[in-house]
């Protein structure tokens, strides 16, 4: 068995296990039933959910379904933006109006 994936968000760790799954690379998801006992101290290596795989002879190919994952779950997050005509702020996409100068899109 070998661990190719450490995650903070329990959701994605058990999304990327059904990826890998789906690739017929059968996976495991570990410690994450620990997550709870974090509290405030924060995390640790032994509290971080982890996805291993079964068979070792395909751990590239686990490693690049994984780094597929993460390179599409980056580019989704990356946050559209306007410029203001009148005063060049920066806006947010989904705002109409400028923040600083109040001028329409």
């Amino acid at each position: 068995m070998k661990k190719v994936y450490d995650g903070f968000d329990l959701a994605e760790v058990h999304i990327l296990k059904g990826i890998l799954d789906s690739y017929g690379i059968e996976s495991k998801v570990e410690d994450d039933q620990l997550l709870g006992l974090v509290g405030g101290v924060g995390y640790t290596e032994a509290v971080v959910p982890t996805v291993w795989i079964f068979d070792d002879t395909r751990y590239d190919e686990a490693l690049a379904i994984v780094k597929e994952y993460e390179e599409k779950r980056s580019s989704t997050k990356e946050v559209k933006k306007w410029t203001c005509s009148v005063c060049q702020e920066e806006i947010e996409e989904q705002f109409t109006e400028c923040w600083k100068c109040n001028s329409s899109r």
